[in-house]
This record gives C-alpha cells, structure tokens and sequence, in this order.
C-alpha cells in the first residue's frame, strides 16, 4: 500500500483532534456557508480527509464542503457528487442531501461533458425523491431541467430527455411525450443497426404514446415498421420468437380498438402461426434472459388504457415498464390491486364483472413481473384464469358484449402463457381467442 507522505499523516492526526472539538459546535449545519474567508486549517484539515484511506462518508461530504466554499468551481460538483453518493447510505435525511446537492450543481458551472453528466445523475435521483414523496409539482421542474441538459448531449447518453417523456406522459401530455421519445430515438438509433432490444424499448413509448395523442396513422406505421424489423432479426436467429408474438397480439389490439377487426384477426393469424412453429420446434431456437417478460407486461398495461384513463388524477407511463414509473404512481398501482378485487367480488353484472376481472388480471401481471422474481408468471396465474371464467360465463350467456370479452380473456392468457414458455397452452389459448372473434365478425 502506498505510503502517506509524512505531512499529510501529521495533519489528519493534529486536524482530525481538533475537528472533533470543532464540530461539536457545527454538528447542526448541513452546508457550510460560501465565503472568501475559509478558515485555512479547516482547508488543511479537509484535504487531508482526501487522501486519508479510510475517510468515513461523512468526512468526506464535510470535507468538500470546506474546499467547495473554498474553491466552488474546483469542488462544487464534486460536493453535489458526494452529497449524492451519501444520499443513498442513509436510513433518514436523504432527501436534505439530495436539496443541497440540487442547490450546489446549480450554482456550479458546467463546463465539460462530465460536469453534465455529473449534475444530471444527481438531478435524476432527485426527481424520483420527490415523486417517491408525492411533491409532484416539484419533481414536474426537475424533470424539464433533466430534459434541457439532455439536449446538450446529441448522442441520447444522458437520461433526463427519457425521464422529461415519461413526466410529460403521466402528465398526459401525450403528444408532447410522443415528440421527446421520437428525438430520442433519433438520438440512440446506432449506425449499425445493433442493439435492436434497445431501440425496440424506444420505439414501444413513442407507439404508445402518439396511439394516445390521437396520433394513429404514425403509431400504426411505426408499430409495423418495427414489427418487421423483429422478423429479420427472429428469421436470422438474432431474435426471440415470443418477443415476435407479443409485439403482434399488441399490434391487433391497437389495430382493434381503431376499428379494424378484419386487419387485427389478420395479425392475430399472424401470431399464432409464429405460436405454432414455436410449438411445432420444441421451443424457441435461442432464449434471450431478461427483457422479454418486462417486454410483454409492458404491452400488456399498455392494451389497457381505455379503463385506465377514465380515472382522475396522473396516470402510469403507458409504453414503458413499471420499473421505470415515477416511484408514487408505481406503488399506487400496484396498491389499488387489492381495492379492484374488493369491488370485483360485489359485481352481479356479468359483462361489468369481465372487464373488472380482465383489469385486475393485468395489474396482477404488471405487478407480480415487476416485484415477484422468477416465479412471478405461476403467482398470477390464478387471475388470468379467473378472468376467463368470467368472461366465458359472459359468453355463454348470450350477453352481446361475451364474445369480444372472452376474445381478450384468452388472448391476456395466451400472452402470459408465452411470457412463461408454455407455448402449447398459449398456442391453444390464441386458437379459441381467434375463432371467438371470428365468430363474432
């Protein structure tokens, strides 16, 4: 290990002593004052604490708050740097070191790319702590802030220009989130064509966002486009076939719900015949861990949109995974669960009862993907079931609504069928779905 020169051993031992006096009486401050006057023992002291191997977390937030009143365009960011990284090792407080974090990025320079880049992080955390606290409203501005400094980066490297989209998006701010997604595609899209997962998350928000804002030419083209792409890539092996299947049965219930049945049974053909040589192989030629499972909850939340957005208030950021939801709205959807199978067990209405069963269905498997593990598709599983026994019973009864519930019902399970690699019941479960409706044309 490398020898500390002897000054330095000499002025952490007489400074450290006379710190711990010190801070008794400065125990309650949280920022030290900027002045041109610095006491230049307590410089002494601080720098020290720099090359000192085993400075605890709080010297060293202590210690560059000495040198940034000292020298705020030296260490003002590495300040709001260390204000940060001890945010997240607290159990209280956290939030008071993110402000003062916030407070001396702002008033710092940012001259580099890294300075950027710097503040950006903290401004990130910041953000979610204050939706994680309900402060909207606040977490709203910080968000705009992280969506300008993006833009100083042409590459799509930094986060906040995602983070603005999503804020715009449970704004419902739809079109305007659309626009922030399209840029940022434009940002990420690599020049040779990798990294196709990645995009794909892309392009899914932008869909799901112009689809809101009325939009529906653009979304549909860009859906297809994309579709197609997935094929090239799952017909040279580069891609995962279930990953094909979800965008599909996503494609036909956006093309379902602007009135056009006979393209989405179409699609849904489509589908099942990717399903069937799935079955047909075995299985899939190669398995991708990871994303797929996220990927088709996520299409799954966003098919849900039209009972979601009669209620009041912010609403979850539909295109995008739960994991990336504004901390409030992520534990609100997730809580209101339990409220939605309350009020499902007091229906008498059957076609009410289906719809309510098919809601909860799906914020069971939003839910469950996002907090359960591996075993998260069994734990579910029930849901997806009980939603089919409603709507089958809808169905039976000669209720007009029962086909194209029970359609849906089928189709929810299929997907969560295939999102768990049990292709033959997802195939079998997409077969009465496609027939139902056919039935129903």
């Amino acid at each position: 290990m490398r020898r500390m020169p002897v000054d330095s051993r000499s002025a952490i031992k007489v400074l450290s002593a006379r710190w711990r006096a010190y801070s008794v009486v400065r125990r309650s401050a949280t920022v030290l004052v900027m002045s041109d006057e610095v006491d230049q023992d307590e410089v002494a002291w601080a720098q020290a604490v720099l090359v000192k191997s085993r400075a605890s977390a709080a010297e060293m937030v202590q210690a560059y708050r000495i040198l940034a009143a000292w020298k705020p365009q030296v260490y003002g960011l590495r300040l709001a740097g260390q204000l940060h990284k001890r945010s997240w090792n607290v159990r209280t407080g956290r939030m008071a070191l993110l402000e003062e974090a916030v407070t001396v990025g702002r008033s710092s320079p940012l001259t580099s790319a890294r300075d950027v880049r710097r503040y950006v992080e903290v401004l990130d955390s910041y953000q979610s702590a204050l939706y994680e606290a309900g402060r909207r409203a606040e977490g709203f501005d910080v968000c705009a802030e992280l969506g300008r400094l993006a833009r100083r980066a042409d590459d799509g490297s930094l986060p906040g220009l995602a983070v603005w989209a999503r804020c715009l998006a449970e704004s419902g701010r739809h079109a305007e989130a659309a626009d922030a997604c399209a840029e940022l595609m434009v940002q990420q899209r690599p020049a040779d064509g990798s990294t196709w997962s990645g995009q794909l998350w892309g392009i899914i928000r932008f869909v799901a966002q112009a689809h809101a804002a009325g939009r529906f030419e653009q979304a549909h083209a860009v859906l297809a486009d994309a579709i197609e792409v997935d094929r090239e890539f799952v017909d040279r092996g580069e891609g995962q076939e279930r990953v094909l299947v979800h965008l599909l049965v996503y494609q036909a219930w956006m093309l379902r719900a602007d009135g056009c049945g006979q393209a989405a049974a179409e699609v849904e053909r489509d589908a099942l015949a990717v399903l069937g040589s799935i079955v047909r192989a075995g299985g899939e030629r190669k398995v991708w861990s990871g994303y797929q499972s996220s990927l088709w909850s996520t299409l799954l939340a966003a098919s849900s949109v039209t009972s979601e957005r009669d209620s009041e208030g912010p609403l979850p950021a539909f295109g995008w995974s739960i994991t990336d939801w504004s901390p409030d709205l992520r534990e609100t959807y997730s809580a209101e669960t339990a409220a939605i199978a309350g009020s499902a067990a007091a229906l008498t209405s059957q076609p009410e009862l289906a719809l309510m069963r098919r809601e909860l269905a799906v914020r069971t498997a939003v839910r469950d993907e996002w907090r359960s593990g591996t075993r998260w598709a069994q734990r579910c599983a029930s849901v997806f079931d009980e939603s089919v026994v409603s709507a089958r019973r809808c169905h039976d009864s000669g209720d007009p609504a029962g086909a194209a519930l029970l359609a849906q019902a089928l189709t929810d399970r299929a997907g969560l069928a295939a999102a768990d690699s049990r292709f033959e019941a997802a195939n079998d479960d997409l077969t009465e779905a496609l027939r139902t409706r056919t039935e129903q044309l």
